[in-house]
């Protein structure tokens, strides 16, 4: 097997197992059904290579949820894997102050404002479903289903992102359902 071939596979098996890991996990009470995106936003991070490679990666987070504030209060961290600094930041620098954003609850002005800031910076955006996140965000996760933490890739921003993830994650992930045009 390929060495390229192998690394897909890791990858795949990676993100099944941990949401397989969400779905026994499962903490009663928090938002989302309980589910705990740590592990998946681990994987998504795992596998994101950025033009100059963090060290440490610094993840910052915007707005309020259940998971947001775990993230925050828990911090993120795998062991063998670069370190991970979690931190909140105001709007105004998180261009130039992060590597990653996980974005809670935002009213649609301070997702402008975010947007704006990061729109040509190597942010890798990662968001809880929203309207906001479904026009600005990378990887938007679906929290809804106490079974599994599902995700859905804006294949047009990952495109256009300095940041790369790896082809087999993105095919994990489901693809937003497309506006019908009317003429």
């Amino acid at each position: 097997m390929s060495p390229r071939r192998l690394f897909a596979v890791c990858a795949l098996c990676s993100l099944v197992l941990c949401g397989r890991a969400h779905s026994a996990d499962a903490t009663p009470g928090a938002t989302g059904g309980g589910l705990n995106p740590r592990d998946t936003l681990l994987g998504i991070l795992g596998y994101a290579r950025w033009p100059v490679e963090p060290d440490p990666l610094r993840l910052c987070v915007a707005g309020r949820s259940a998971a947001a504030d775990r993230l925050l209060h828990e911090g993120l961290e795998r062991p063998s894997y670069r370190p991970i600094v979690v931190r909140k930041m105001p709007d105004a620098d998180i261009a130039s102050h992060c590597d990653a954003l996980y974005v809670g609850a935002l009213d649609e002005a301070a997702w402008r404002r975010i947007f704006t800031a990061i729109v040509d910076r190597a942010v890798l955006t990662v968001c809880e479903r929203s309207p906001g996140c479904a026009a600005s965000g990378m990887i938007s996760l679906n929290l809804e289903d106490s079974a599994r933490v599902q995700f859905e890739v804006n294949l047009d921003l990952v495109a256009r992102s300095a940041v790369r993830i790896n082809p087999q994650v993105l095919r994990l992930g489901t693809r937003p359902p497309t506006r019908a045009v009317t003429p």
